[in-house]
């Protein structure tokens, strides 16, 4: 059994590194830089809006720069807008250039997201006298005197073939779906480096909350109450500061909760989750996930209850001239059995947006589920009917584009991840108010039964949930194709 982990007291001193580490540090130092990091951090250059400023560290990420100085490994759950990947990127530079042996390695989530890394890394030394990067690249940075940073995707093959890592660095390691396979791959490089090997592992909190592998190996025996540690800092009350907590294990390593209030500018910024939400158009669900350290409730509803009992109900309508549609198709392929059929048209003339019309079906062919779908767009000629794409819905949307030629037909490509933004989407526009359903609609029952985790039904059908997000996946254009109808209609008058 592991023995309990060591809280720091409600307000703590910083942790400080010995003077023996700063000394053997000292001893190779090519470009006379301090060794002390926030000193260094002032003379790196980093963005700030449209500027390049330099990088002035808040008191919390000092205190985790001291943390690396002096534990083993980093597990940190974190909210965005922290400079949670600046510090420990500077931190590494700062190593990288004070030995000629450094290797360190930063994996992202994506190769674009690596590549943005790396690129803010390459701005960092710009002043810096006689600083000159011998590689420069997207995937790998040498100083002309010092150590090597790589950057990669976190891919289990990305993490191979290295060899003598100081520091690994897994960024939004909550995330990748084979992270387990890639952290076993690559621990084994720094088994030569001994007690100067770091491990950096920090995310912003999934959908499937602390199940995943990051959660349960890292926070699966936090010996207190996690979600009540969580609310104080939700509050503004951490232990080491107002957004931040940390405590050490028996194995030498820190664990840290990390949210914006520890921030001096953002956490001066009255209603700022309303502000995010309203500026990043996301749901509630991900607001509070990546911007509040949310822990999601496993299997939940994408759509909360309390947002489906207020909006807003209408009646189902027959088309009304000068008004604007939207239409979204999610087929069964001809398959008669659980599987549903659904056509679903939305008045977009004006919000809210209204599901006026609707065909459902699991018990006719593919061939007469078309053929109800082509009766809607001949009454309601919407001015985009969006087409699931995947297996037969190519055909299927042909077949519609060609029956009625003068309307535009359009296909969505679903996948796990498009899924998933498309049903943000429609989440969004519920938890906006921004739709009007009749009351005896079926979405109404599938919402409140769409898992956020894994995005299809928990239990039943999903098909009318699908073909709304479907529907709105080409809301956009939509809109434009209205105004621009609407527009001509008025000069015709």
């Amino acid at each position: 059994m592991r023995s309990p982990l060591t809280l720091p007291p409600r307000i703590s001193g910083k942790i400080k590194p010995s003077n023996a580490s700063a000394q053997k540090i000292a001893t190779y130092n090519p470009y006379g830089i301090p060794t002390d990091f926030r000193e260094f951090a002032r003379l790196c250059q980093i963005r700030s809006g449209t500027d390049f400023v330099p990088f002035e560290l808040f008191d919390y990420q000092e205190e985790i720069s001291n943390l690396f100085d002096t534990c083993k490994g980093l597990a940190v759950l974190k909210t965005r807008q922290t400079g949670w990947s600046e510090t420990i990127s500077c931190k590494m530079l700062h190593r990288s250039m004070l030995s000629p042996a450094y290797l360190g390695v930063a994996f992202s989530l994506g190769q674009a997201e690596s590549s943005k890394l790396s690129d803010r890394v390459g701005i960092m030394p710009a002043t810096i006298p006689d600083f000159q990067w011998e590689i420069d690249s997207k995937t790998a940075r040498k100083s002309n005197k010092g150590g090597e940073l790589l950057f990669r995707p976190s891919t289990p093959n990305s993490a191979r073939s290295l060899a003598s890592v100081t520091d690994l660095f897994l960024d939004e390691c909550g995330f990748p779906l084979d992270i387990a396979e890639m952290y076993g791959n690559a621990t084994p490089a720094q088994s030569m480096v001994g007690d100067k090997a770091r491990r950096i592992l920090g995310t912003t909190i999934p959908p499937e909350g602390l199940s995943c592998w990051f959660g349960s190996t890292f926070w699966g025996n936090t010996p207190f109450d996690l979600e009540e540690e969580i609310a104080r800092i939700q509050e503004g009350n951490g232990r080491n500061g107002k957004g931040f907590s940390y405590w050490i294990d028996d194995d030498g390593w820190a664990r840290i909760l990390l949210h914006w209030w520890s921030h001096p500018i953002y956490s001066q910024v009255p209603d700022r989750l309303a502000k995010i939400k309203a500026d990043e158009q996301i749901t509630e669900s991900q607001l509070q996930r990546e911007h509040n350290l949310g822990l999601p409730q496993s299997g939940g509803s994408l759509f909360a209850l309390t947002y489906l009992e207020q909006l807003p109900r209408c009646q189902w309508l027959k088309p009304i001239a000068g008004h604007s549609y939207l239409m979204g198709v999610d087929p069964n392929f001809g398959s008669i059995g659980n599987d549903y059929f659904v056509g679903g048209v939305w008045d977009i003339t004006s919000l809210p947006f209204q599901l006026v019309a609707e065909y459902r079906s699991n018990t006719h062919s593919a061939h007469h589920s078309e053929g109800e779908c082509l009766k809607l767009m001949q009454s309601y000629r919407p001015v985009i009917t969006s087409v699931e794409g995947n297996g037969g819905g190519v055909a299927i949307a042909e077949k519609l584009a060609r029956a009625l030629p003068s309307c535009r037909v359009e296909l969505v490509r679903t996948s796990q991840t498009s899924k998933i933004i498309h049903t943000d989407r429609l989440a969004q526009l519920v938890e906006a108010l921004e739709l009007a359903i009749p009351e005896d609609a079926q979405i109404l029952v599938e919402m409140r039964r769409f898992s956020a985790l894994k995005r299809e039904a928990i239990g039943g059908n999903d098909d009318c949930v699908m073909g709304a997000a479907i529907a709105f996946a080409w809301l956009d254009d939509a809109l434009v194709a209205r105004n621009k109808r609407d527009t001509s209609w008025l000069r015709a008058r």
